[in-house]
């Protein structure tokens, strides 16, 4: 009993660990065209104009890789702008791995590679959005 209680407090410190992890490269923008609501006839929602948001560099903080938009209401139009494609990020090296080295085998000595370089937005969540 003791071991398995040690076993799912280890697990869950690895949950924690990656949901903290997942949450500083994630950017949430909601309402961007406006909030939720229930109250909207669609008369009022013919009367209002097209909007349209563009969503830049400047709109995601510094090392957010994966946008969520959600509960927003339109009508209108979200716009991701080219220059998201530029965003760049850095990813460290697994240094626990190892690279197989082999006997009498040219590539034995190489070195463990840089740091990876990502560009661009890694995903993409819509959630809960209307008439956009």
């Amino acid at each position: 009993e003791k071991s398995k209680a040690e076993e799912m407090q280890k697990a869950k410190q690895r949950l924690e660990a990656y949901q903290k992890r997942e949450q500083g490269v994630t950017e949430t923008l909601s309402g961007l065209l406006g909030p939720v609501g229930d109250d909207d006839t669609t008369a009022e929602v013919e009367e209002k104009h097209q909007e349209i948001k563009y969503i830049t560099r400047e709109s995601i903080g510094a090392g957010k890789r994966v946008l969520t938009i959600a509960d927003t209401k339109g009508p209108g139009k979200i716009v991701l702008t080219q220059d998201l494609s530029n965003l760049e990020s850095r990813t460290a090296t697994n240094t626990s791995l190892k690279p197989k080295s082999y006997d009498d085998d040219a590539e034995n000595k190489e070195e463990m590679p840089e740091a990876t370089v990502h560009r661009g937005i890694i995903k993409l969540n819509l959630r809960n959005l209307h008439q956009c």
